[in-house]
């Protein structure tokens, strides 16, 4: 009987430790389970992360693809707006805005006010931009094709300055068309002079140049020339020197020199004493004696020697000069 109660007491002791054994157990299963399943997951978000990603960068590097022969959004060339336009689509453009140049002559008038002479455009003289699809596709070869989303809200503009070409012959049939280049109209210009001896003022004065609009047509020629191959849309004749001016202004010191000493001599007056015959000699007479080329003034020897000659001859005497 004490044997059998012993051998009870050991099955359900025994019985209790297996229990402990596998609630222990199970509770070691339980977290394994529960971090595979974690671990699981975790896999599934990154693969759904990478996915992500991975379709994004494709439709990024695809929309670069496609601006690797495209310009960016919001690209201008010229102010014209070329978003999305191949080189070929942007050379057009480009030999479009050829046709659209002018270029406007402005010259003066005898008063030096300034006015236009003409307008020189495109299809008057044949003028295109060279190799348009070249200086295009060089343009588009700059861009990075990567900043495109950043085009987006962006915007750039290029000034593409072409070479010019144009018929030669055309444009001297356009600048003969234009009245104030024909000989006909120009009037030349007049150099600076000292005037006539004025009686009534007893002065000499200096009569100014006169500006006059006499064009170099071969000088005008190069300088419009040169504007269109440099795409200017005015030039001024005025100032590329292109009229003729005079050569003696009235600032000239030799001039100046000249008109004072001329006027000095006239404001003379001399008192001849001929025996009591008082003859005065002034400027009114003093000015016949006066020789110029308008910058060396000379004193007539010979004619003053004639003048008192005649004067003694008159009084049949040599007379006593009072001055």
């Amino acid at each position: 009987m004490e044997n059998d109660n012993k051998e009870l007491k050991e099955e359900t002791t025994k019985k209790e430790a297996d229990k402990k054994e596998t609630e222990s157990k199970e509770e070691i299963k339980q977290p394994v389970e529960e971090t595979a399943v974690q671990k699981k997951k975790s896999k599934k978000w990154i693969g759904i992360v990478a996915a992500v990603v991975a379709v994004i960068l494709l439709a990024y590097g695809g929309v670069a693809i496609y601006y690797q022969s495209h310009f960016l959004n919001h690209t201008y060339i010229n102010n014209s707006d070329c978003s999305n336009m191949t080189a070929t689509e942007v050379a057009a453009i480009m030999d479009q805005q050829s046709q659209q140049y002018s270029l406007q002559i402005l010259g003066r008038d005898e008063n030096g006010v300034q006015e236009e002479i003409g307008t020189i455009t495109a299809s008057e003289i044949g003028m295109y931009w060279v190799d348009t699809l070249n200086a295009a596709q060089e343009l588009l070869n700059r861009q990075n094709e990567f900043l495109w989303i950043e085009m987006l809200w962006s915007t750039q503009n290029h000034d593409v300055v072409q070479g010019v070409s144009y018929d030669a012959d055309k444009l001297q049939e356009q600048l003969a068309q234009m009245p104030a280049l024909q000989n006909k109209n120009m009037i030349a210009p007049e150099d600076a002079y000292i005037s006539e001896y004025s009686e009534k003022n007893k002065n000499y004065e200096i009569i100014p140049e006169t500006m006059g609009i006499e064009l170099n047509n071969n000088l005008v020629e190069e300088v419009v020339s040169t504007a269109i191959m440099q795409g200017d849309t005015t030039v001024d004749l005025e100032e590329q020197g292109c009229y003729e001016t005079a050569k003696i202004t009235a600032e000239d010191a030799a001039l100046v020199k000249a008109c004072d000493t001329m006027n000095k001599w006239v404001s003379a007056q001399i008192t001849y004493d001929w025996n009591g015959n008082k003859v005065v000699v002034d400027g009114d007479t003093i000015h016949e004696w006066i020789q110029t080329d308008n910058k060396d003034p000379q004193l007539d020897e010979e004619a003053i020697e004639e003048f008192v000659a005649e004067q003694a001859k008159e009084y049949d005497t040599y007379g006593k000069r009072e001055s």
